[in-house]
C-alpha cells in the first residue's frame, strides 16, 4: 500500500510532530507498504537525514519563523500549506494520506491533497486545537482567531476516514465533542517512547562537558514553550540559591527569551539556558540528573501527555511533574517522582524538596525504565495506525 505522510516537521529534526512521524514511518514501511513523507525543507537544517528503506522524503519550501510571534507562525504554517499541495502533484499515487495536527491549517492543504489523489484521509492530532489554546490562556472563545479555527477543526472532523490521537483523554474529548455518529474512527496512537532512545549509552564526555558533579541536577531538555509555566521552576531555583543545587535547559521555543530575561532579573547563576543537543546526549543527560521538572501550564489539560515525559522516565530521572490527567496517571504508574497541581506554587517547592531529600533506588529506576518500553512503547502504538490503514484500504 502507498501512503503519503504530509507533516511539517520531519527527522532528523527532535519535534515532537518529527519523533512521531519518523516511528510511525518507519514502522509501517517495515510491514511492505511504501511511504512517502511530504515536510518542510526547514527541516534540512537539522543535519542529513538517511531514510530507512521502504521511506522515502520529498521537501516543499515553507517560509522560516524569524520570530515567534503569530504573524511568522501564520506565514509559516500558510506557506508550506501551499508549497506541499503543489508539491504532492508530483509525488505519485496514495491510497491513504496522514495529515497531522498542530499546525491545524496545514490539515486543509491534507485534505485537498486526499480529494486530488482520490485516496483515505486519515487525520492525526496530536493537540486539540483550538481548545488547547483556551486552556492555557492564549485564545478565548469569543475571538475570532477561535471560531475560525473552530470551524477548520469542525470540518476536518467531518471530512477524515479516521482520526487519530495520542493520549486516552483526547480519545474521550473528542468522542464527546463529535458524539456517536463518529466516535467509531477515533483511534488511541500514543506518542510514547522511540525504543532506539534507550539504546544509547552514557557518554562520559558529555558529562564532563556540562560539568556534572556533586551539585544536586536538574535537566529540562525539549520545549520552552507557553504550554509550561516556568516560573515554577525560577522560584524554586530562587529559593536553593544557596544550595549546591543547579537548573540546566536544553532547548528552543516561543517562552525561551522571555525565561532567560526573568532569570537574569532574578540574578539566578544557578540556571543555565544550551540549545537543543542530539538525542544521545539528550539520554547521558537524564540519565545523569538528579530530576527533570515538567510543569505543565493549566490543570485543564488533562488529556497532556509531553513526550519527554516518556524520555525522562525511561532514562531513570526522577520527574516533578505540573499535570493531572493523563501524564499524572502515567507518572503515578511509573512511581519515579511526584505530581502536582500545576497552579500550586507551594506545592512545586514542597515536593522538590522531597525529591531532594529521598533517594530513589536502583529498583525504582529500573521499573520506570521497564515500564516504559513495554506499556508505551511507540512502535507498539504504530501497530495500531498499520491497523487503521489496513482497515481502510479494506
Amino acid at each position: 500500500m502507498k501512503i503519503l505522510f504530509h507533516c511539517d516537521e520531519f527527522m532528523p529534526s527532535n519535534a515532537p510532530c518529527a519523533k512521531r512521524m519518523g516511528v510511525i514511518a518507519s514502522h509501517l514501511a517495515k510491514e511492505g507498504h511504501k511511504i512517502t513523507v511530504l515536510t518542510s525543507s526547514l527541516n534540512k537544517k537539522y543535519g542529513e537525514y538517511n531514510p530507512p528503506e521502504g521511506v522515502r522524503v520529498k521537501y516543499a519550501p515553507s517560509i522560516p519563523m524569524v520570530k515567534k510571534n503569530t504573524v511568522f507562525r501564520l506565514l509559516n504554517n500558510l506557506s508550506f500549506a501551499a508549497t506541499s499541495f503543489f508539491a504532492s502533484l508530483t509525488a505519485g499515487k496514495a491510497d491513504v494520506i496522514v495529515t497531522t495536527s498542530p499546525p491545524l491549517l496545514l490539515s486543509i492543504s491534507g485534505y485537498l491533497i486526499s480529494k486530488v489523489k482520490k485516496c483515505k484521509l486519515i487525520f492525526d492530532i496530536r493537540d486539540i486545537w483550538p481548545d488547547v489554546a483556551c486552556e492555557i490562556g492564549e485564545l478565548s472563545e469569543k475571538s475570532f482567531i477561535y471560531r475560525a479555527f473552530k470551524k477548520i477543526a469542525d470540518f476536518m472532523y467531518r471530512k477524515s476516514d479516521a482520526i487519530t490521537t495520542v493520549s486516552p483523554g483526547k480519545v474521550e474529548k473528542l468522542k464527546e465533542k463529535l458524539g456517536e455518529k463518529y466516535a467509531d474512527k477515533i483511534k488511541y496512537v500514543g506518542n510514547g517512547l522511540d525504543g532506539e532512545f534507550v539504546l544509547h549509552s552514557i557518554d562520559e564526555n558529555v558529562k564532563e562537558k556540562y560539568g556534572f558533579d556533586h551539585r544536586f541536577t536538574c535537566v529540562y531538555a525539549g520545549n520552552i514553550g507557553k504550554a509550561y509555566n516556568f516560573d515554577h521552576v525560577l522560584n524554586i531555583a530562587h529559593e536553593v540559591r544557596d544550595m549546591p543545587v543547579r537548573f540546566m535547559f536544553f532547548g528552543n521555543g516561543a517562552a525561551k527569551n522571555e525565561l532567560i530575561e526573568k532569570a537574569r532579573k532574578m540574578e539566578l547563576s544557578n540556571i543555565t539556558f544550551q540549545d537543543p543537543v542530539p538525542q544521545h546526549e539528550v539520554f547521558t543527560l537524564l540519565s545523569s540528573a538528579d530530576l527533570s521538572i515538567i510543569p505543565l501550564r493549566s490543570g485543564e489539560m488533562l488529556d497532556t501527555v509531553p513526550i519527554k515525559l516518556y524520555e525522562v522516565l525511561a532514562s531513570g530521572c526522577p520527574v516533578l511533574l505540573g499535570a493531572k490527567g493523563d501524564a499524572k496517571n502515567i507518572l503515578d504508574h511509573s512511581g519515579l517522582g511526584i505530581s502536582v497541581d500545576p497552579e500550586d506554587e507551594d506545592g512545586f517547592k514542597k515536593a522538590f524538596f522531597e525529591i531532594y531529600e529521598k533517594n530513589y533506588t536502583k529498583a525504582h529506576r529500573e521499573f520506570a525504565k521497564t515500564l516504559m518500553l513495554k506499556k508505551y512503547s511507540r512502535q507498539k502504538f504504530a501497530d495500531v495506525m498499520h491497523n487503521t490503514v489496513n482497515e481502510l484500504a479494506g
